[in-house]
């Protein structure tokens, strides 16, 4: 009897814990959601006389970051800056 009590005992924590994991992945993708159409509208908004400059910005950056002179501890250290701008011109290329 005391046995059956801690499976099920057990069994209860055990979906107690993965329905707080299930409710966390929900709010988290429902902050994703938001941040991801947030960050559509001021895309879509933003004038598109700027977001050519920047646009331009990037590519100048770019070829700043695929400099030949740059040693290879330079080119580790940037390389998140630079796969950031790729993101970006890659993205306003669609």
């Amino acid at each position: 009897m005391f046995k059956q009590f801690c499976y099920i005992l057990t069994l209860t924590l055990l979906s107690s814990c993965h329905e707080i994991n299930i409710d966390k992945e929900v709010k988290y993708t429902m902050l994703l959601d938001s941040v991801l159409f947030y960050q559509q509208e001021l895309m879509d908004s933003m004038d598109s006389v700027k977001l050519n400059y920047c646009l331009q910005k990037a590519f100048n950056r770019m070829q700043l970051l695929e400099s030949p002179s740059l040693n290879e501890f330079q080119k580790q250290w940037l390389y998140h800056e630079k796969s950031a701008y790729q993101k970006f011109i890659r993205y306003k290329q669609l």
